[in-house]
């Protein structure tokens, strides 16, 4: 081969080779710039929220920047047709008649000519009567004179006025007293209006999710006021007055579950019905209620008009979990300050370390909402909300947006959704008002037969619950509802106790036929002990059961609660 012909054939190679370089080098640099859009594809593009009925639900109406008015939203589908500007509506009366009392008198001036000009009243004209002070306070500003601003005696006192008590015990309240009958007698025939609506109120600094505390709030402090009331009442031996301040307690509770469609609404009033239900009406020996006394708050609870429509309610309360969302990834750190404080007080201190750093980690990288509102509507739909207690900095779900969308909607799902707690609430006081029903029958039987029956109590007591008894026998939250059981016994004592607050009904884990519905005392103080594996009571409500007395007072209660006192009772069964 010829040296001309050696330099060709070199060149080729060479050329080949430069060639084949430079294919490998733009193969890598085009794999590199694939990996890199995939990369950023994956872990770093949040693609804008797509408004669509499987993130946002609804798709109107729009406010100006272009996101949802999840408000709007709320008041054109749920509440204008409520007559909240009308005199059916026992609040806007109480509005005008008393003012802003108790939380609400701490309310912006915003959120103030707001609520009134919804209730159609001018805010300019003052109320026309005084509510009374909340009687902690009164006895709080009376020690405080006293120079014992926190001793433990205002603690026992305020104890105190949740049970039955006299001006012997706090004289403090007696100017309270003289004063409290009037306006609270006034609301009460307020209360008993065919509604008793708290507008829901949007100011600029609020969100959907707290809107709506300040009222319910000032509702629950009300009911601890004729709460305070009844007890003075029963321990004066004026049982009737008692009875109408706890029918006026049960019908405010009612009525905030009944029209206001918020769930924060519906806990509240449950709580509040909670409250007419453990005044003991039968604490006095010596006024003790009367049949005709105890048949008529029988028939005023059974009265009781019902509760919101359920799923209405949670629709709502989707509505304000996706306007929340919504905030969360387009207001100002201040909004997110108080989320972490939330993360710090619904968390046990092991866990929100990890959980703060983590969703702050998150916060930091963007992440894909339409995943975060999909997550949440899923929630809402399985009725469960995902905790996370599980927070790890080595989450691998960090790397990718859609996995910190994930990350995001567990934080936001476990701090707000709120139907596992509300039903929860729900079916726990379906129980204790079966508990309520089946005590004063007992309390009836009594007064008729001279004692409290013991074998074949149900049957017994069957003609005081009417013809459909069984509604009242068998707890909601039970799995098991066999027609013919119950999952309340009765307690059966050896000799009659002298114990003021006696025991008389309490929940068991699983139902049992009527004719072995009861328990003795040991046996139902077992479930206050810490050896578990003894213990027959307990119930499927979460941390606790409802127990009665004979007093006519119904609690819920967990193990531990007040187990020095509950030992008295067997204290004095076994002497």
């Amino acid at each position: 081969m010829t040296q001309t012909s050696q330099d060709q054939v070199f060149d080729n190679e060479l050329k080949q080779k430069k060639r084949q370089t430079l294919i490998l080098c733009w193969t890598i640099i085009f794999v590199l710039l694939i990996s890199a859009a995939a990369i950023y594809l994956v872990c770093i593009y949040a693609p804008p929220l797509i408004i669509s009925s499987e993130t946002t639900r609804i798709t109107g109406p729009l406010k100006k920047d272009g996101r949802i008015d999840f408000w709007r939203h709320i008041e054109e589908n749920y509440y204008s047709d409520l007559k909240i500007a009308t005199d059916e509506n026992g609040f806007r009366i109480f509005t005008r008649t008393f003012g802003n009392v108790y939380e609400s008198a701490n309310a912006s001036r915003e959120h103030i000519e707001q609520k009134y000009q919804k209730l159609g009243l001018d805010v300019n004209i003052p109320p026309t009567m005084k509510f009374p002070e909340l009687p902690q306070k009164v006895i709080a500003d009376y020690y405080a004179g006293l120079g014992k601003g926190d001793s433990a005696e205002i603690y026992e006192l305020e104890k105190k006025l949740s049970r039955t008590w006299t001006l012997e015990d706090a004289p403090m309240l007696a100017e309270w007293i003289k004063t409290a009958d009037e306006p609270l007698d006034a609301l009460a025939e307020m209360i008993r209006k065919p509604a008793f609506i708290c507008p829901a109120i949007m100011t600029k600094k609020s969100t959907l999710f707290s809107i709506q505390f300040l009222e319910v709030h000032s509702c629950s402090q009300i009911a601890r006021v004729y709460r305070t009331r009844a007890n003075y009442r029963i321990a004066k031996g004026d049982i009737d007055g008692a009875i109408n301040d706890i029918i006026t307690i049960y019908q405010l509770g009612r009525q905030l579950e009944k029209d206001a469609n918020f769930v924060v609404y519906q806990l509240v009033g449950i709580a509040i019905e909670g409250i007419a239900a453990a005044i003991p009406i039968n604490a006095n020996p010596n006024h003790p209620a009367t049949k005709e006394q105890l048949k008529r708050l029988l028939d005023a609870i059974d009265q009781l008009p019902p509760r919101a429509d359920w799923n209405k309610v949670m629709e709502i309360e989707r509505a304000v979990i996706l306007d929340t969302t919504q905030i969360f990834f387009h207001d100002n750190d201040n909004y997110l300050k108080k989320l972490f404080t939330l993360i710090d007080v619904t968390t046990p201190p092991e866990t929100n370390a990890n959980m703060s750093r983590l969703y702050r980690l998150c916060l930091s990288l963007p992440c894909n909402q339409n995943i975060v509102f999909n997550r949440m509507n899923e929630m809402f739909d399985k009725q469960d909300s995902i905790l996370a207690s599980r927070a790890s900095l080595f989450d691998k779900r960090l790397l990718t947006s859609g996995g910190r969308g994930k990350i995001i909607s567990e934080l936001i799902g476990s701090i707000f959704l709120c139907f596992g707690p509300a039903g929860k609430a729900k079916q726990r006081i379906e129980c204790l008002n079966n508990m309520k029903h089946l005590t004063l029958a007992l309390s009836i039987y009594k007064i008729e037969h001279g004692e409290y029956p013991k074998a074949d109590w149900i049957e017994k007591i069957k003609p005081y619950l009417g013809d459909n008894f069984e509604k009242y026998l068998r707890c909601p939250a039970s799995v098991n509802q066999d027609i013919g059981k119950t999952n309340y016994a009765l307690i059966l004592y050896d000799k009659v106790p002298e114990y003021k607050d006696a025991l008389q009904l309490v929940e068991l884990r699983e139902p049992v036929p009527f004719d072995q519905a009861v328990i003795t005392i040991e046996e139902a103080l077992n479930y206050f002990s810490p050896d578990k594996t003894s213990r027959k009571t307990g119930s499927a409500h979460v941390a606790g059961m409802n127990i009665s007395k004979q007093t006519g007072a119904i609690n819920f209660t967990t193990p531990y609660e007040n187990l020095s006192e509950l030992k008295k009772l067997l204290e004095q069964e076994t002497k």
